[in-house]
């Protein structure tokens, strides 16, 4: 009889709210799973198809014995020990990911979820992370975390606990977007701290976020993680900027 219910509330939902591509906002069949019409399927650039550096995950043309990006092989970030990202943040997919990010979709982050959950299983296959955690909030004035909703599809999908409140903010800082990589370095830096270091300590911990732009966020956060003890740093983005020097 539920079964029966459910069903019917379904079919009235599908008529009154059909469901729409989550990159295109094209209407698709109700009976299609993951909400990515065909078009938009074959045109999103996903990072397993691509050749990506081994260090920061952005796509690669050309590379020597190791599969390191030009930026990694002269800068060498350090504290995190790799970032991985499911598509590249273009054209349809930054469309998706900025409407998901400013109206709190929540079909949207079903398909993020379910593609970074794919990413990670294919990348970091032999990694037993303790945890998983997320960045703090970038846009402050809003209710809405991206990221925390993100964390906690990605945890169920992973079967992998999620520790919320991990992280303070020390002190403000001003917005990233305009910024090359060397500015928002110091404008992250030592920003963020760790509220409880026996939380981290001796940890292999997986570090969300939504978007890798210049991986300064990935950075401070690792630093953050690393100086309160934890062991391994391996972060996942749903889409990341190609790469570049800003």
């Amino acid at each position: 009889m539920k079964k029966r219910i459910y069903r019917i509330l379904e079919f009235f939902k599908n008529i009154l709210f059909p469901p729409k591509c989550v990159f295109c906002e094209k209407i698709i069949e109700p009976n299609q799973r993951n909400r990515v019409c065909g078009d938009c399927g074959g045109e999103i650039e996903f990072c397993s198809d691509l050749v990506c550096c081994e260090k920061c995950g952005k796509p690669i043309v050309g590379f020597g014995e190791k599969r390191i990006c030009y930026f990694c092989l002269n800068h060498s970030p350090k504290y995190f020990d790799r970032i991985v990202s499911a598509f590249i943040y273009d054209k349809i997919a930054k469309r998706a990911v900025v409407r998901y990010k400013t109206k709190g979709l929540s079909g949207h982050c079903e398909v993020f979820s379910t593609c970074l959950a794919a990413r990670i299983f294919e990348e970091y296959p032999d990694i037993k992370f303790d945890f998983l955690c997320g960045v703090l909030p970038h846009n402050k004035n809003t209710d809405f975390d991206q990221v925390q909703l993100l964390c906690k599809k990605l945890s169920s999908k992973l079967d992998l606990l999620y520790r919320n409140d991990l992280f303070a903010q020390t002190r403000k800082t001003s917005k990233q977007s305009g910024l090359n990589f060397k500015q928002r370095l110091e404008n992250l830096k030592e920003s963020i701290e760790v509220k409880e270091r026996e939380t981290v300590e001796g940890k292999t911990i997986l570090l969300i976020d939504d978007v890798c732009t210049t991986r300064a966020t990935i950075i401070e956060y690792s630093r953050a993680l690393k100086k309160a003890g934890a062991k391994r740093v391996y972060a996942a983005t749903v889409a990341t900027v190609r790469n570049n020097e800003k």
